[in-house]
């Protein structure tokens, strides 16, 4: 059955965080750079010191995941402005900013 992107949205068979640099060399290597960096940097620690380091890490994912929820939030509302302004024809001043 074909959807249209609202029900896919809806059914959530469109994820854009899965799709962001993953074909991207430029990412794949920075990736890869880290990771290899995050590796050798461990072997020094102590065992206490690397799960302080485990922990530091997961609390900078966590906080990578808001921020990129809350940068397609913000994006998803942009869009959707723009695509207001430029059906609806809005003359008038717009902003997305401050809004929930």
């Amino acid at each position: 059955m074909c959807r249209n992107i609202v029900e896919q949205l809806f059914f959530g068979d469109i994820c854009p965080s899965e799709h962001i640099g993953n074909d991207s060399s430029e990412y794949q290597k920075a990736k890869s750079l880290l990771t290899d960096a995050k590796a050798k940097f461990s072997q020094c620690l102590s065992e206490a010191d690397r799960e302080e380091f485990q922990r530091l890490e997961e609390l900078q994912n966590k906080a990578a995941g808001i921020y990129s929820h809350e940068c397609f939030v913000y994006g998803f509302k942009l869009a959707g402005s723009l695509l207001m302004e430029v059906v609806g024809g809005n003359k008038g001043c717009s902003s997305i900013n401050n809004q929930d």
